[in-house]
């Protein structure tokens, strides 16, 4: 376990212990207890870029509930989508 080659080993190992799932060509956390544990893990680490995606996900998904179409818009014009 500690002596992965590359992120498809990790991946695999990761899924393997249940800790990710597998379906249709794409992987994903699989329950809302992992994702709040990963969520946690990732405050405690500070894991900069992780840390600041995971808040600018949860204000995205904040704004698109309450249909803020403005801050939504503003969000899409920075991803240049």
């Amino acid at each position: 376990m500690d002596s992965f080659q590359n992120k498809d080993e990790v991946l695999t190992a990761l899924i393997h212990m249940g800790y990710l799932t597998y379906e249709n060509g794409s992987v994903r956390i699989p329950n809302r207890e992992i994702r709040e544990e990963f969520a946690d893990t990732v405050k405690k680490l500070s894991w900069g870029a992780v840390s600041k995606l995971l808040n600018q996900s949860r204000r995205l998904l904040k704004a698109t509930l309450e249909m803020d179409e403005r801050t939504v818009a503003d969000f899409a014009a920075c991803m240049n989508v």
